[in-house]
């Protein structure tokens, strides 16, 4: 069927189209239907300003028009265009020119106008900063001025502080000040001194008792206290022209508050034992030593007061004399208590709650050799009687305390400094070393090596006179309350020159001249017979050389000819014996071994009598024992 011609006019084209099995396809005088296909729309400028404008989709839109035809479409559309902008430009030109003009000279003008504002409100600005400026360091300068009078003032009060300390604490040992003291006259130096000792000696009456000691101690402690915050004022204003002169001041309050410690620890050392209070005194008296840092003073009072006066009595020239003996000791042995731990000597503790046992040294049953002994436990005994008290507060309870406070003023030349002024290290206690042990060794080195003490000639002598001491250092060092403290011991000159006195070297060499002495004179006739049996009921040994060297091994090691010190000495002695004895041997074996041969072969047959089994007995042959 076909479309009539006459109809509406439409964009569409009328195409035959056949339809696949129409029963009429196949006749030719039926016409095919004409299909209207649709055309693109028209170019416009809608179509381009859209935002959604797609060039694909607009190509895809028009994929019914062929290509040239698109083209010429697209070039037509774009030659309307510039005729469109041609027009444009020549009707607003004149206008588009006079906008241009008008904003370059609109825009110069305003900037002119802001010019004047902008410099204006600079000057302003750089007028505000430099009075901003000016302000600061106007304020800088007044905090400076502020805070030098802030420091001034703190070293005001820092000089004042430091004047009132020294003066309180003048006051408090009843020190005239420099203005009222007439000792710093030399015209009333005599007047001073004796007014000194008269203080002193009022003093003195005032702590014979217990009680005033007690009093006594509490004043120092108060004292000490008052003297360490003086220190710490001074150190503080070290550098100051008016501190640095009350250094005199300071010395002198040194001396005097070192004297009355010293005082008050001596009168505490010599209180009756029976109170329980002489032991919070004494300790209260050594932690104000402490506290100044002047424990070495304090060694040196409880030495000089108690420990030496004890030993000039029992340490003297003809105390190794067997009439010279008294009766401190019993004859009986006697248990010297001390507190410490329960361990033997040489093997110290820290523990200060256990009380252990020190059984003196055995005295022998010949007089002669009673002295010395008795003389090391006449010391055991005055240590634990005396001293017990003072090295358990010392060694044990006050060791490793904090460290006192120093006086800078009298540390900054160690070659003028002031011997007043007290230690510069901050020792802790170690009394039984500096004030007990050292004392009595150099007591016994100094008073009896005249009297042959450290003698090695004779050996016997020496070897008694050794272990005797030997067995008395293990006492001491059994007194020792850490083993710290024993290493310090063996360590200390003083102990190290005591034992360096002993010629141990000069007694080994005087023993092995005897061993080998016994030695050669019993082999030179050692082929002969023994002298007898060593024991009762039992056979010796054959020969006399054998027996010889049995005899001369057991002397080396026996308990009055051996030290322990000496070991490697003896065990070389020892060795060097057996082979000068095995090289004899091996001498008239061989000898003796060539004779027997030549015996068996002169003879026919061998001979059992017993006076040839007797001749074939090995020498070296040992009966039993």
């Amino acid at each position: 069927m076909q479309a009539p011609t006459n109809g509406p006019s439409s964009p569409t084209d009328r195409t035959p189209f056949l339809i696949p099995g129409d029963s009429t396809t196949n006749d030719t005088s039926v016409p095919f239907p004409i299909l209207e296909l649709p055309l693109g729309p028209p170019l416009c400028h809608e179509t381009f300003r859209t935002e959604d404008f797609d060039p694909d989709q607009f190509l895809l839109s028009r994929r019914h028009t062929a290509l040239d035809d698109l083209r010429v479409e697209l070039r037509t559309y774009l030659s309307g265009l510039r005729a469109e902008l041609v027009g444009l430009i020549n009707e607003d030109y004149e206008d588009f020119i006079g906008l241009g003009m008008g904003l370059r000279g609109t825009v110069e003008r305003a900037m002119g106008k802001m010019k004047a504002p902008v410099e204006e409100a600079k000057e302003e600005i750089e007028t505000a900063k430099q009075q901003l400026e000016e302000e600061r360091i106007g304020l800088e300068g007044l905090l400076n001025e502020r805070r030098k009078v802030i420091d001034g003032k703190k070293l005001v009060r820092l000089m004042l502080d430091c004047g009132e300390a020294v003066t309180k604490v003048e006051e408090m040992l009843s020190i005239k000040p420099p203005s009222l003291d007439p000792s710093l006259s030399p015209t009333h130096k005599s007047s001073h001194a004796m007014h000194r000792n008269r203080s002193m000696h009022d003093r003195h009456e005032l702590i014979d008792d217990l009680h005033g000691i007690e009093s006594g101690t509490k004043r120092m402690e108060r004292v000490v206290s008052e003297f360490n915050q003086m220190l710490y004022l001074v150190s503080k204003g070290s550098d100051l022209a008016y501190v640095t002169g009350l250094k005199q001041r300071i010395s002198h309050i040194t001396q005097n508050l070192h004297r009355e410690l010293a005082s008050l620890l001596k009168s505490t050392l010599l209180a009756p034992k029976s109170d329980p209070r002489k032991k919070e005194c004494l300790m209260e008296c050594l932690r104000a030593y402490e506290s100044l840092g002047a424990t070495r003073e304090a060694e040196e009072v409880i030495k000089n007061e108690l420990v030496l006066p004890g030993l000039t009595k029992l340490i003297h020239r003809n105390c190794l004399n067997s009439g010279a003996m008294s009766p401190v000791l019993p004859e009986s042995p006697e248990t010297i208590k001390f507190p410490q731990s329960a361990l033997p000597p040489s093997s110290p503790s820290s523990s200060t709650s256990v009380v252990t046992s020190f059984i003196p040294i055995p005295l022998p049953n010949d007089p002669e050799l009673v002295p010395l002994p008795l003389m090391y436990n006449k010391i055991l005994a005055f240590i634990a009687r005396e001293l017990s008290v003072a090295l358990e507060v010392a060694d044990r309870q006050l060791a490793g305390s904090k460290a006192p406070q120093q006086n800078p003023l009298l540390d900054s030349n160690d070659d003028n400094k002031d011997p007043t002024a007290g230690p510069r290290t901050n020792p802790t206690y170690n009394l039984l070393l500096n004030a007990v042990i050292s004392p009595i060794l150099q007591s016994i080195t100094n008073t009896l090596s005249p009297s042959g003490l450290f003698a090695s000639g004779n050996p016997s002598v020496f070897h008694r006179n050794y272990t005797t001491t030997t067995l008395f250092l293990s006492q001491l060092e059994g007194l020792c309350a850490s083993p710290r403290q024993v290493f310090t011991l063996r360590s200390h000159p003083d102990w190290l020159a005591f034992r360096n006195r002993w010629q141990l070297a000069v007694y080994a060499q005087i023993r092995t001249r005897e061993t080998i002495s016994r030695v050669e004179e019993g082999l030179q006739d050692g082929k002969a017979e023994a002298n007898g049996c060593s024991d009762a009921g039992k056979p010796g040994y054959l020969l006399r050389a054998t027996e010889t060297i049995e005899g001369v091994v057991t002397t080396l090691w026996r308990e009055d000819v051996f030290l322990a010190d000496l070991t490697h000495r003896f065990w070389r002695l020892t060795l060097m014996t057996l082979s000068r004895y095995s090289t004899w041997l091996s001498t008239v074996t061989v000898g003796y071994i060539s004779h027997a041969s030549a015996t068996a072969s002169a003879l026919a047959a061998p001979s059992n009598s017993p006076a040839n089994s007797r001749s074939s007995t090995d020498y070296n042959r040992v009966s039993p024992v």
